[in-house]
């Protein structure tokens, strides 16, 4: 099973998503309208998908168009999608992001499909060192 959606706009860099105004942190408000327009964007396509929450995923972005760093794209879809499409973005355990050009408008596809979880290695299990018999402690 895959998600797909696509957002068509500009999406708000992540540089400017929080600023510091004396001790609070204000949001910018485009950047939360933008996260706010991809989980819509997400809850439609996990309806229509039957989408079932992965315990990991893989994320693919294709960003048409557009002239910003693409990591920046990456963060503010992800925090869009979180609680949606996966738990957390740490699920995530492979990320695709690929810039295009054509002349449609600026767009970003973002595809999510489940994979396997990564096993987690056993714990080490550390062990005090035995005193030699007749050394001196």
């Amino acid at each position: 099973m895959i998600l797909s959606c696509t957002f068509v706009g500009r999406l708000t860099s992540n540089n400017v998503v929080t600023r510091r105004v004396g001790n609070r942190i204000i949001a910018n408000p485009k950047a939360v309208s933008d996260k706010n327009k991809i989980g819509m964007l997400a809850m439609e396509a996990k309806i229509k998908s039957g989408w079932i929450i992965p315990e990991s995923c893989a994320v693919t972005i294709v960003c048409w168009n557009t002239r910003k760093d693409i990591s920046n794209c990456e963060k503010c879809a992800g925090d869009g999608m979180n609680g949606i499409v996966y738990r957390d973005d740490s699920d995530i355990i492979e990320l695709n992001i690929k810039k295009c050009r054509d002349l449609g408008p600026e767009r970003y596809d973002i595809t999510v499909e489940p994979r396997e979880p990564i096993p987690k290695p056993k714990p080490l299990r550390i062990t005090s060192p035995k005193k030699a018999k007749g050394t001196i402690a």
